[in-house]
């Protein structure tokens, strides 16, 4: 067994190595902005159950653009919105386009009826609070809200935060284990992390988390080539 830890430890070291300038360039300071909460609730609705391309095909469209403003949103009845979200919100095999497009509708009346984004997104509260504010909304769940957090690069998220996606999965198959629950399993990731990977080599659990993201799409990376070894 720690034969094959340490095979997945080396491999996840060398493509930190490999890939560490793509993994900083990922860090902002967009967490202190209340409208980049909107933006990743916006763009992980319209994700879920969907592929990148799709994802980054549909954040082109001019209707997206506008719907990235909370501002703009919150003046708008339902039916607007509706209209609006239905021109670029992508369906799913897991989530249809309609569900998304109420999820998102619904999310824009609660923060509406609580004084609006600047009033409903207070980044200094404590991390339970945050993925509470977060997890309340519909639609929004465990991963989701972990992930959202981290793609804004908020301090309390930094470390012991791991959003569990199917990259995950791939990698629990791997090591014979299973790694799907991102309430359960969170803290079996970071128990791995912490006995095989030195935080003098990756400092931060979210550049950890971040360099398996990078390598799993990156086909030549030494991940990739580790889990075709057992496919």
């Amino acid at each position: 067994m720690d034969d094959i830890n340490l095979k997945l430890a080396q491999a996840i070291i060398d493509d930190y190595n490999l890939y560490k300038s793509d993994v900083d360039t990922a860090k902002n300071n967009d967490w202190q902005q209340p409208n980049k909460y909107w933006v990743n609730i916006l763009t992980n609705i319209m994700h879920a159950g969907g592929n990148t391309d799709t994802l980054f095909q549909r954040m082109k469209l001019k209707e997206f653009h506008i719907a990235s403003d909370f501002l703009t949103c919150q003046q708008m009845n339902r039916i607007e919105l509706k209209n609006l979200f239905g021109q670029f919100v992508p369906g799913s095999r897991t989530k249809s386009k309609g569900r998304k497009i109420d999820s998102l509708i619904s999310i824009v009346e609660t923060i509406r009826n609580a004084g609006g984004i600047e009033l409903f997104i207070t980044p200094e509260k404590g991390r339970e609070e945050l993925l509470k504010m977060l997890e309340d909304l519909d639609g929004i769940g465990c991963k989701v809200a972990r992930n959202i957090l981290m793609n804004l690069y908020h301090p309390k998220f930094r470390n012991n935060t791991i959003p569990i996606d199917f990259n995950w999965k791939k990698i629990g198959n791997y090591l014979n284990k299973n790694w799907s629950d991102p309430c359960r399993h969170e803290k079996n990731i970071l128990e791995f992390r912490n006995k095989h990977i030195s935080r003098e080599i990756i400092k931060e659990d979210w550049e950890f988390d971040r360099t398996v993201y990078q390598a799993l799409n990156h086909k030549g990376s030494s991940l990739n080539r580790l889990l075709k070894e057992v496919q």
